[in-house]
């Protein structure tokens, strides 16, 4: 019998290392590549999208509300879109990850702590397009496909 070895993959281009040192070495220089205004853009032009469980919580805990501009329309808070106006801290602690990305010795958020939160903070506009192009949405793959989302 073949042992099946465990593959890591870069979140961001979602090749598969057998490091998961490579895999967030990869990460790190997507990020570097990609800026996250056109980071959403990318993301429809290579037409693969996956929604992980991360996505899925932060999406439970956006804080909605209608918007009076114009003719109204519900929105996202953009201040307090997980409801504080802590973004950074909102989303570690929601994926319940905070820990992970906390310096000590300045008693804030790392540098990596806040790259990776900004990186998913941006694909929240995809996991919302995938949500109400589709009425449900779960974890996996999606493709872009002639200007929609679908499994």
């Amino acid at each position: 019998m073949s042992e099946k070895i465990e593959k890591f993959r870069c979140e961001i281009c979602h090749k598969e290392y057998v490091s998961e040192t490579h895999a967030e070495n990869c990460e790190k220089e997507c990020r570097k590549l990609m800026s996250l205004e056109t980071h959403c853009d990318n993301i429809r032009e290579r037409g693969l999208f996956d929604v992980t469980k991360n996505h899925l919580k932060l999406l439970q805990r956006m804080n909605t509300n209608w918007w009076e501009c114009e003719f109204g329309a519900p929105a996202i808070d953009p201040k307090r879109p997980y409801g504080n106006s802590s973004v950074y801290a909102d989303i570690l602690e929601i994926l319940k990850i905070k820990t992970k990305f906390w310096n000590t010795e300045q008693e804030d958020i790392t540098t990596e702590g806040q790259e990776y939160c900004n990186v998913l903070h941006r694909e929240m506009e995809i996991v919302l397009e995938i949500l109400v192009q589709n009425l449900k949405i779960k974890i996996g793959k999606y493709f872009y496909i002639d200007y929609k989302w679908v499994e």
